[in-house]
């Protein structure tokens, strides 16, 4: 499915509609990594390139988020300590025991390092692997302060690029990071003007969309919890911001959902063509929305403002045409539910409009100091790394393992002699991970990609002809490209050009023959075997223990969703920012449920048949998020003069039960679940239906006001009767999930 977003001042810094953003940055990370080459290989010292180009290329690739200050110091102190490990290699290389020893901690650092912060992992990785090349004789003092200099050029040069736009567009980082949440949105809102398509391409879009919704959501965090008065103002209405483009989000969700259960043959064709009307006009404006974010330009905001003002009188004519036609009554409620969340989208956009203008004439102080908190940044650094050396720490086991296997490897490479053997060393470090899993698919895929990269490097290395330096330079930088391209998308691909990269780099150093592509081939297949060996047997962790566990957090998460509901329901505060924070809990305890779904079908010794409920189960409560989020999403409309004082015991009765039955997945009780929940569920669902009917008999009015009883009567209880209907299939899940235990 493909939105028809067309946002021109968005696509300035975020490229999403102008080409991929993964080839946005691959182009820079290759430039990164061949200029340094190009200039070793003019001043005919083609070694000397290859170490702050890799230093360029892997620091590049690191995702910090923050101002382009503290991103600046980040990358320099990340750069000197990068310059420590390849200084202590240069030093190590002749001893055997040094380089073992230092090789176990700088890979356990490493190691720990990606438990602080998603570029640890990566300042980690280009640690272990410029201690490993600066192990390449000379190993002098004098090789050691020159390989120790060679990493700060590479640094510094990786700050260069990283920080190019600065000077020009200070506050770009917290921009992009604004506007991207009303970006998605926006596509999610315009998407309900394509036609139809497949139910399964339709779910997987909007799933997709609802992943990087939240993560572009987690993206701002950053900013919004700094604590610094000098922004104090600013910050506020950012965040509001953010949460508006949350509920505007929330609301496109459940529009979706309306529309995918509407009887399109039963409704007027002027009224659909309405209702998707009515979308094009708020997507417009959601983009008008975008648009006054990312640019500065005045135009861009008065823009916006005649988009958002067009939205109201078009959604006037929708209630006109709706009024004019004349439906059955359960479809007219419908209609008046999708009409109800036009309206919420529409209030959000209003509400986003004044918080740009209040945002944007808020005075901030741009200077250096204040653009910086590392004040903040260490203390959540340090109590992530506390967190870490916690005995019961997997990461902290992990490392460990990791020391193990690294000194292993590198003894093995200096016992054997083995030629390029400290491949071994890196391959452990890329392949074995804190989860059984992800280390067994990385291996297999990484022999398979290997294997293929040898074989296309070795055509090269068997080649009569004498090639000149350029064109080994194109050769890593294709290569290169195409490596950063498939890294997230196909594993084995990018291995395989990985590979042919590194044996380009090799021959720009030095003449090798075709057996080096050959001993890599070796050496990763002793790393591959290592990391599997280990992550089996030292201190294994698996995800079939931890499954329950969390499904049991997700059910709670969503638990204490519908509980907030009904708070928000009896003080009639609408859609509040309370609901914004117990939605994005559930959504994540999801997100982790499909991470932990994705590992444990890799598991050894696993069960077919506990896969598929378990992944039943993930997606009920995925889909109990969902109706959940729908039911905020009404919210906005609650009018003070109503009584919910009924449906309020309701939801009590409906977080009773997915607080047991959470109790129950997490202790693995066995009990009577027809007795415990499926009957007292059926008799509440009696109970609401027989709410539904009575508003459903109301006499139907000649407007679309919110202001009768329908609300309470129809749309609240229809709500409640999806959330009962779900927990029953959770239920239901569950007494499957007890069966094959028994059984098995």
């Amino acid at each position: 499915m493909r939105s028809s977003f067309n946002s021109l001042a968005f696509k300035e810094f975020n490229r999403k509609e102008r080409f991929d953003p993964d080839i946005y940055r691959a182009v820079w990370v290759t430039v990164a990594l061949i200029v340094p080459l190009i200039i070793a290989s003019y001043i005919d010292k083609p070694f000397l390139g290859i170490i702050p180009a890799i230093t360029a290329k892997l620091m590049i690739s690191a995702k910090i988020r923050g101002t382009y200050a503290e991103k600046t110091i980040i990358l320099l102190l990340g750069t000197l300590a990068l310059s420590l490990a390849a200084f202590i290699g240069t030093l190590s290389g002749d001893y055997l025991i040094s380089a073992v020893v230092f090789i176990g901690l700088v890979a356990g650092v490493a190691s720990l390092a990606r438990g602080i912060k998603d570029y640890g992992q990566v300042f980690g990785i280009t640690a272990v692997i410029l201690f490993l090349i600066s192990l390449h004789p000379p190993n002098t003092f004098e090789s050691a302060l020159q390989n120790g200099f060679l990493v700060i050029l590479g640094g510094i040069w990786a700050i260069i690029l990283s920080i190019y736009r600065w000077p020009f567009r200070p506050n770009e980082p917290f921009y992009l990071d604004i506007a991207t949440p009303w970006y998605i949105s926006t596509e999610l809102m315009k998407s309900l003007t394509e036609p139809s398509f497949d139910k399964k391409k339709s779910e997987a879009y909007i799933s997709q969309k609802e992943n990087d919704l939240r993560k572009a959501i987690n993206n701002t965090l950053p900013w919004l919890k700094k604590r610094r008065k000098e922004t104090a103002a600013f910050r506020r209405e950012a965040l509001k911001t953010v949460r508006a483009s949350s509920r505007f989000g929330a609301a496109a969700l459940t529009l979706h959902n309306e529309l995918s259960n509407l009887k399109t043959d039963e409704v007027p064709l002027p009224i659909l063509l309405r209702i998707k009307k009515a979308a094009q006009i708020i997507g417009d404006a959601g983009e008008s929305i975008t648009n006054a974010l990312a640019s500065k330009r005045k135009s861009d905001y008065l823009k916006a403002q005649s988009k958002v003002q067009k939205a109201s009188p078009e959604l006037n004519i929708l209630i006109k045409s709706i009024e004019d036609e004349k439906t059955d009554t359960e479809i007219w409620i419908t209609l008046l539910r999708i009409v109800s969340l036009f309206e919420s989208a529409v209030h959000y956009l209003e509400d986003a409009l004044s918080l740009i203008y209040r945002m944007k004439n808020t005075k901030i102080d741009k200077t250096f100091k204040n653009t910086v908190d590392l004040a903040f940044r260490f203390r959540r650094l340090y109590t992530a790394i506390f967190l870490q050396l916690q005995p019961n720490s997997l990461l902290l086991q992990h490392s460990i393992r990791v020391m193990i296997m690294t000194s292993l490897g590198l003894f093995i490479y200096y016992f054997f002699e083995i030629p390029k053997g400290y491949w071994i060393v890196l391959t452990v470090m890329v392949l074995l991970q804190p989860e059984f899993t992800a280390t067994w698919e990385k291996s297999r895929d990484r022999i398979l990609g290997t294997l293929l990269g040898v074989i296309l490097g070795s055509l090269l290395l068997f080649s009569s002809f004498s090639f000149h330096f350029s064109f080994w330079i194109t050769v890593v930088a294709i290569s290169s490209f195409l490596y950063v391209y498939y890294q997230n998308k196909i594993y084995k691909v990018a291995v395989v050009f990985v590979t042919i990269m590194l044996v380009a780099m090799l021959d720009l150093s030095e003449h090798i023959e075709w057996q080096v592509a050959a001993f890599r081939l070796l050496s990763t297949v002793i790393g591959a075997i290592l990391s599997v060996v280990a992550a089996y047997t030292f201190w294994p962790d698996w995800e079939s223990l931890h499954f329950p566990l969390r499904i049991s957090k997700g059910i709670k998460s969503n638990k204490n969703f519908l509980e907030q509901i009904g708070v928000e329901l009896q003080l009639k505060t609408g859609f509040h920012p309370r609901l914004i924070a117990v939605r994005r809990k559930a959504e994540i305890e999801n997100l982790n449920l499909e991470d932990s779904l994705k590992r444990l079908k890799h598991e050894p010794s696993r069960y077919t048949r506990r896969i598929k409920n378990a992944q039943v189960l993930a997606d009920l409560n995925k889909k109990l998020t969902r109706e959940l989020t729908a039911f905020a999403s009404y919210l906005p409309q609650v009018k003070e003069n109503i009584d919910f004082h009924e449906a309020q015991e309701m939801i009590t009765h409906c977080t009773n039960h997915l607080g047991r039955i959470a109790s129950i997945i997490e202790t693995k009780r066995i009990i009577d679940l027809n007795s415990e929940f499926i009957f007292p569920l059926e008799a509440l669902e009696v109970k609401v239906k027989s709410m539904n009917e009575a508003g459903q008999n109301h006499p139907k009015s000649n407007t679309l006001t919110m202001e009768a009883s329908l609300l309470p009567t129809v749309i609240v209880s229809s709500e409640i009767l999806r959330i009962i209907t779900l927990i029953k299939e959770i239920v239901e899940g569950v007494k499957e999930v007890h069966k094959v235990y028994r059984e098995q």
